[in-house]
């Protein structure tokens, strides 16, 4: 009996302990995210629509795809889910966050927006966060704050 309790508790301090640590990760963003914004990236052509829009609008729990800056209505929503921010020794911001498009499928993002504030990149993956952004990756965008 006293070493089916020693195992209970053993099993309720390891829950308790890895409950902790994954709540220390978990991120809870705010509506004043330095990502939410328009960005912009006019060298991407309509031409490539669905690979690289010209126009990126971030908010709290959504990202709008349009492709050409003109453009009125979305060339797709997408669900934003932040896990992750910090900033590195040089001051840019980083995120890591899943985005959820519906049929079109859902990626895990790795993205940085500059010390100015002024530019956005990202590389992404469906598997599983990028370790680092991938200038040559097919994934690789960068925007640049309209």
């Amino acid at each position: 009996m006293k070493s089916i309790f020693i195992l209970l508790v053993s099993i309720l301090f390891v829950v308790f302990t890895a409950n902790i640590l994954i709540a220390e990760n978990e991120y809870t963003a705010t509506a004043n995210e330095e990502l939410f914004g328009i960005w912009i990236n006019m060298d991407y052509q309509e031409s490539t629509k669905t690979r690289s829009p010209q126009k990126y609008i971030l908010k709290l729990g959504e990202g709008e795809l349009y492709a050409s800056v003109n453009d009125t209505e979305p060339l797709w929503t997408e669900e934003i889910s932040i896990s992750h921010k910090w900033t590195d020794a040089e001051g840019n911001i980083w995120y890591k966050y899943r985005w959820n498009a519906g049929l079109i499928g859902s990626n895990f993002v790795l993205s940085k927006i500059s010390e100015s504030g002024k530019t956005f990149e990202y590389t992404m993956s469906q598997w599983e966060y990028p370790k680092a952004i991938d200038h040559n990756h097919d994934t690789y965008r960068i925007y640049f704050r309209h």
